[in-house]
């Protein structure tokens, strides 16, 4: 989305167009919601710790990361929390993840605690599962 980089500069740029369009001066909880493809970690960090040195966030957030990824991103740029996936179906991260952010103090936010609505009850036949467009949640 934002090209072959991540810099301070650019990152510093998102921040301050989504406090623009919130109406705000500053989030509690910026996240970095998917790691930069190309991009070293910790390159990735020093770009989130300029938006909360800039007054942009006070948290700084990061979903779907390994432990060892992780753990780079921390020593430059403090995390508060992890997004990640976690339900009765999917427990991958009480093996790895999970003990490194306890290890670290950082919280976890899990998403689609009901499995994307498999253990919501709604689910009673194959055709509940459509959606369209990958999603597996029913659009009601």
């Amino acid at each position: 989305m934002h090209g072959d980089t991540i810099t301070p500069e650019t990152t510093i740029q998102a921040a301050q167009a989504s406090c623009k369009r919130l109406g705000v001066d500053y989030v509690d909880l910026y996240y970095l919601h998917r790691i930069h493809p190309t991009a070293p970690m910790e390159d990735q960090a020093l770009a989130m710790q300029a938006v909360k040195e800039a007054g942009l966030a006070r948290h700084i957030g990061v979903s779907e990361m390994s432990p060892d990824n992780l753990r780079k991103f921390h020593l430059v740029c403090p995390v508060s929390c992890v997004q990640q996936e976690w339900s009765l179906v999917n427990r991958d991260l009480e093996r790895d993840l999970l003990p490194t952010c306890r290890e670290l103090g950082i919280g976890v936010v899990a998403y689609s605690p009901l499995c994307r609505s498999l253990l919501s009850g709604l689910v009673s036949s194959v055709t509940d599962l459509g959606g369209g467009g990958g999603d597996l949640r029913p659009s009601r």
